[in-house]
């Protein structure tokens, strides 16, 4: 009777089959070393990940893997290239080839050498081999096919010999296997072919990402900036884009294009790693710098970081607020709108503002006698009553208006080329805000804006100079390499007039930014500038009718030279401002951020940000206990979606595992010494044994885990884009650090 060979290699290979698919998913959640990876790229220990079933694995290819035996996958790997050439009908050859090397591999796992035995077991599989097809397909059987085999198996056996002589696992006792570019490729595109997860071939496309980030920063000569130390907690959690334990933590120069935003709570370390950053990059480069901050003290951290920082203050430096402005550019920084104005009055005000800023610079610019564009001037051309100044200089603001009106007409009557813009603003004032002015209440909520908008500069002596000053310090030469903070304390100043000044300051460099345009570096002078703002959430503009607001500047910054480092206290101070839109659009123009301990509110969004990787979830305990606050159950659920295995382990044995685990996990901090009694007394009965392990996504941290997390002094959670990849982890920012050698 003729066998079905087919039949038989179905019924034979299936079980084969199945098993090398597991070995290959296995094999495929592996990834290899780039070679080329900076000193912050480098993973010397297995990063572990987990087959679709849960099981952990080790995500290195080791040279172990590459050894002689089918139990390794260098081994899985022939026998299944022969279980799919037979199946396709590739060939004789083939299959008799990769059986061959699988058997000779074996017997070199006995001492016998893999290169010795090849020939030999090429002839006896060749033989075997021969009066299978012969029996199969041609009804041979007995000594006539025993005597065929015999003839046709040394061609096959030399033919098997000389492709085995090339094979990687073979030839090269796996050491030096994918040395070789061709079998490096063969062997990938075979792995991404062979799994059978789709989960696993994303993990491949996650190492293709990480190799290219590595040959990226490779190439990338501008230095590196250290921000601190990695506590590998995320890597712990089996994120494939954090670093190991140890690990110097930070970004090149050129990753801070991509803009840097760090959160906390006053006291908790944001001055520390802004200063850390720009110090280093103060050292690395000739950039220009601009520091402020919305409570007027920030730019006062800077002194010392560098020699040729300048530090303005308005006791011993002279400064023309409205200078080298537009009048436009003069209402974004002075119309500060948050979620709590009226629209309709605020739109007013703006309207109101913008015919009197419009009026005066034509005024101002044509030298006419008189008139500055200043915000002293300003605030005189906006009042209807009441006085300004002393003795002869003493005005009365309604006819200084009138005086404007007329001159502004004048000159208007004598332009070659009419201004529409300026005959608007007189017909403003002519007509329609004479009709506001009958309007009392309207009239009284637009006053109230303006003068909320700029009354504040003139509550200070040394205020009310800058406010009357039309030259002074050209801040916007921070845009040719000069280093500039602007020094005007709340407490000392007022926090109204601080945050309107670093508004004006700001919006002038904006101006001259967007002025530059984007082949700045092809004008003689121009630099890169640092724009460091902290306390953001008193000073940052949402949105402006010019596209000149901050959300909009920092989306087109990176073209024409600007860098932003800013700080904030949490997500909720910028909410109150300019809602939830708003405050994501903001905050999503920063590719990097770190936030210390904050509020829940900022740890939740901070851990929507950072994103989500496959996790196995085990089930650990059948009820919720509270340690220390600290619900100890979903805690350790989330610690357990680690890579830890129970081995079996059931309870007391459990609860000492999980007692140890405790002890090295981030839930230490809020349970502390009490952990002892916690599993001992209240979980050890509770520990169930595992079983239910399932790979699914979840979160990289959750807002519980980081709360936890950054309770250790010092601990910052960073994402950073590292060389066009994500860098991601909980790092120390210790002051003591030497960033000297950290950055080496």
């Amino acid at each position: 009777m003729n066998l079905n060979a087919l039949n038989l290699l179905n019924t034979q290979l299936e079980p084969i089959i199945r098993d090398v698919n597991r070995t290959m998913d296995m094999v495929a959640a592996r990834h290899d070393i780039s070679p080329v990876a900076p000193p912050d790229l480098r993973e010397e220990a297995p990063l572990f990940n987990y087959t679709p079933d849960g099981a952990p694995v080790s995500s290195l290819l080791l040279p172990t893997d590459f050894t002689r035996g089918l139990d390794q996958p260098a081994g899985m790997l022939l026998v299944i290239v022969l279980a799919i050439a037979i199946l396709a009908g590739a060939g004789v050859v083939t299959g008799i080839t990769g059986l061959t090397v699988g058997c000779a591999d074996l017997l070199g796992k006995f001492g016998i050498p893999a290169l010795a035995s090849a020939p030999i077991m090429m002839f006896i599989v060749s033989a075997l081999g021969i009066t299978a097809v012969l029996s199969a397909f041609f009804g041979k059987t007995g000594l006539l096919a025993g005597l065929w085999a015999v003839l046709l198996s040394p061609p096959f056996a030399l033919i098997g010999a000389v492709v085995a002589f090339f094979l990687p696992s073979t030839a090269r006792g796996g050491n030096e296997a994918l040395s070789v570019g061709r079998d490096e490729a063969l062997y990938r595109q075979t792995i991404d072919d062979m799994s059978s997860s789709m989960y696993l071939k994303d993990w491949r496309n996650t190492v293709r990402i990480k190799h290219k980030q590595a040959e990226t920063a490779a190439r990338d000569k501008t230095r590196f900036i250290a921000l601190g130390r990695a506590t590998g907690y995320f890597k712990d959690h089996g994120d494939p884009y954090a670093p190991e334990s140890g690990t110097v933590f930070g970004y090149a120069v050129d990753d801070m294009s991509m803009h840097t935003a760090i959160m906390g709570m006053t006291g908790t370390g944001k001055t520390v790693l802004i200063n850390r950053i720009a110090k280093q990059i103060f050292q690395a480069t000739d950039s220009g710098a601009l520091g402020l901050c919305g409570k007027g003290t920030g730019a006062r951290e800077l002194v010392g970081l560098d020699e040729n920082y300048v530090l303005l203050n308005p006791e011993t430096s002279k400064l023309a607020l409205f200078a080298g402005m537009g009048a436009m550019d003069v209402v974004d920084a002075l119309a500060v709108v948050d979620a709590k104005s009226d629209p309709f009055f605020t739109d007013l005000t703006r309207t109101l503002l913008k015919a009197a800023t419009v009026l005066l610079k034509a005024l101002a610019d044509a030298k006419v006698e008189g008139f500055k564009f200043t915000p002293s001037h300003l605030y005189r051309l906006l009042e209807s009553n009441g006085t300004i100044g002393g003795g002869k200089d003493r005005v009365k603001h309604g006819q200084y208006r009138q005086d404007a009106i007329n001159a502004a007409f004048d000159m208007h009557q004598r332009m070659d080329r009419k201004s529409s813009m300026l005959l608007n603003a007189i017909d403003f004032f002519e007509n329609a805000w004479q009709a506001t002015q009958g309007a009392e209440k309207t009239f009284a909520a637009v006053q109230g804006t303006y003068k909320n908008w700029l009354e504040p500069l003139f509550s200070h002596e040394s205020i009310i100079q800058w406010a009357e000053c039309d030259e002074g310090v050209d801040v916007t030469e921070c845009l040719q390499g000069k280093r500039i903070g602007i020094d005007v304390p709340g407490i000392v100043y007022g926090f109204p007039a601080a945050a309107i000044i670093t508004n004006l300051v700001r919006q002038r460099v904006y101006t001259a930014l967007k002025r530059r345009g984007n082949g700045w570096r092809n004008v003689a002078g121009q630099k890169p500038v640092l724009l460091l703002i902290d306390e953001m959430h008193l000073v940052w503009q949402a949105e402006s009718g010019t596209g000149m607001d901050d959300n909009s500047m920092v989306s087109i910054a990176r073209s024409l030279g600007g860098i932003f480092l800013v700080g904030t206290q949490s997500v909720n101070s910028l909410r109150a401002r300019f809602g939830e839109d708003k405050t994501r659009e903001a905050l999503g123009n920063f590719r990097n951020f770190g936030c210390y301990e904050a509020d829940m509110e900022t740890t939740d969004y901070v851990s929507g940000r950072i994103g989500a990787i496959n996790r196995p979830i085990d089930t650990i305990y059948d009820v919720d206990d509270e340690v220390a606050g600290i619900n100890v159950t979903a805690a350790l659920s989330r610690e357990y979606m680690t890579p830890h295995n129970f081995g079996g382990r059931t309870g007391s044995d459990a609860a000492s595992f999980a007692k140890r685990l405790i002890k090295n996990t981030p839930l230490r901090f809020a349970v502390g010494a009490q952990s002892d009694t916690a599993i001992d007394d209240v979980h050890a009965a509770k520990i169930q044994t595992l079983g239910n392990r399932a790979l699914a996504t979840h979160a990289v941290a959750t807002a519980d885990e980081l709360n936890i997390m950054l309770s250790e002094r010092f601990a910052c959670v960073f994402v950073a884009q590292r060389a066009g990849c994500k860098r991601r982890d909980v790092i120390i920012v210790d002051p003591n650090d030497d960033i000297e050698e950290m950055a080496a």
